[in-house]
């Protein structure tokens, strides 16, 4: 479930382009009366472009802790370290954005390639659960923290990186 939804957070960024050139083209089209009733218009088409992935991005955290610790007095911990790696994330990609990443590439090739970056992270997550023997995979209620909890850790970090830095 992770992976999809990290895949469903890049192909959001990768469309984000030309979906906001059509809410945007909707937005100066339509026929406006008011001006409270643009304003109310104009918020419910810029909703359009940000619940989706607001709720997705929202979900990763929860899908990570749940996927990770054994029972729920494990949830706290491997909880705050999840969150803690995918805050510091976030901070070193709001910085690359803005002061590296954007002046080098420019804002559209800097979205892509951080789209691109989620889409092969979320893969990756789906790839390791088709490789996974059916015979080895346990229920939610039984499962353990993985070997390599670390690497767990840097995803969440990669993604705090990539989402900050869209």
């Amino acid at each position: 479930m992770y992976g999809w939804v990290e895949c469903g957070i890049g192909a959001f960024a990768l469309a984000f382009p030309w979906l906001f050139a059509a809410i945007r083209a909707i937005s100066l089209a339509a026929q406006h009366g008011s001006a409270a009733l643009t304003f109310f218009f104009d918020i419910a088409l810029a909703a359009l472009l940000v619940v989706s992935p607001t709720m997705l991005m929202g979900g990763t955290i929860p899908l990570l802790t749940q996927g990770l610790s054994r029972n729920f007095s494990e949830a706290t911990l491997f909880h705050s370290l999840v969150y803690a790696m995918n805050t510091a994330g976030a901070f070193v990609g709001a910085l690359a954005a803005g002061f590296v990443l954007v002046p080098w590439l420019g804002l559209e090739a800097s979205i892509r390639t951080m789209s691109l970056v989620n889409l092969m992270a979320g893969l990756s997550f789906v790839a390791m659960q088709r490789c996974e023997p059916t015979s080895h995979r346990v229920a939610t209620s039984e499962r353990f923290a993985p070997m390599g909890f670390t690497s767990y850790l840097a995803v969440a970090m990669l993604a705090g990186f990539a989402m900050m830095t869209l």
